[in-house]
């Protein structure tokens, strides 16, 4: 098994994430299950927004948790070129302490690393929530007292305070309703031009990926079926299960 490994140095690399032949399986009642994700490669590079695509139950979110060191794979590498790459969750309000006040989820990242002090912590917390679309009356609220919409833009903002480059979206936009949805993909938009991000975009919504992505990689039982740029697969799928989401959802 060869293990998960992260490159330390924050050199320029063409790519920003490089995935080869991962596996990962659970186990149940000690015997192993069919794999949740098998043999899958790719890479992501620099200021990229790549769409993962499948159907609920295909292994996404599996896969994205074993790129974080979240879970880890029975097979397989998992190669970083950069630091604190940071996931965006699809429930808003459950990735979000409901004990703490918005401020205190934006600082804890430096707080954890012992950077900045109190009060430099605070000023960066406040830029982010600017940034994001919020602003400074937002520090003191709980995450009870805030909109669907409201919460994951503190999500967006969590992830970014320390600077990744790179970032992984999973599903963050399939619990709001369509019109927010749109204000929080163009927030992405926004901030993958002024941050530079890679965004690893994870959904069931072949329209939402559309929409997002410059390349598009299809996932069907664990495997990656199909990959390529957006417009080329979408008007030329070489896989059946691409041509099958690609009608089912009126899109040829």
């Amino acid at each position: 098994m060869k293990p998960i490994k992260s490159s330390k140095q924050e050199e320029l690399h063409q790519n920003i994430l490089e995935v080869s032949h991962l596996q990962v399986s659970y186990k149940k009642n000690t015997e192993e299950q069919d794999p949740a994700c098998q043999d899958i490669s790719f890479e992501i590079q620099e200021g990229e927004i790549v769409g993962l695509l499948g159907e609920s139950g295909c292994g996404k979110s599996t896969l994205a948790k074993a790129i974080l060191g979240i879970v880890t794979p029975t097979s397989g590498e998992v190669r970083h070129y950069s630091s604190y790459p940071q996931m965006i969750f699809q429930d808003p309000y459950s990735s979000l302490n409901p004990t703490k006040t918005v401020g205190w989820i934006l600082q804890e990242p430096f707080r954890i690393q012992k950077r900045y002090s109190k009060a430099e912590r605070k000023e960066r917390a406040i830029k982010m929530l600017y940034k994001v679309g919020l602003s400074e009356q937002y520090m003191e609220r709980y995450p009870r007292q805030l909109s669907g919409g409201q919460r994951q833009r503190v999500c967006i903002g969590a992830a970014l305070m320390l600077e990744p480059r790179l970032l992984i979206a999973d599903e963050p936009v399939s619990a709001l309703d369509v019109t927010i949805q749109a204000q929080i993909m163009q927030l992405l938009l926004e901030l993958h031009s002024q941050m530079g991000l890679a965004i690893l975009f994870i959904s069931h919504d072949l329209r939402v990926v559309y929409q997002m992505s410059d390349r598009v990689m299809i996932m069907q039982q664990g495997r990656l079926v199909e990959q390529g740029s957006t417009q080329e697969l979408y008007a030329n799928p070489q896989h059946p299960y691409t041509g099958a989401l690609l009608e089912a959802a009126n899109l040829r």
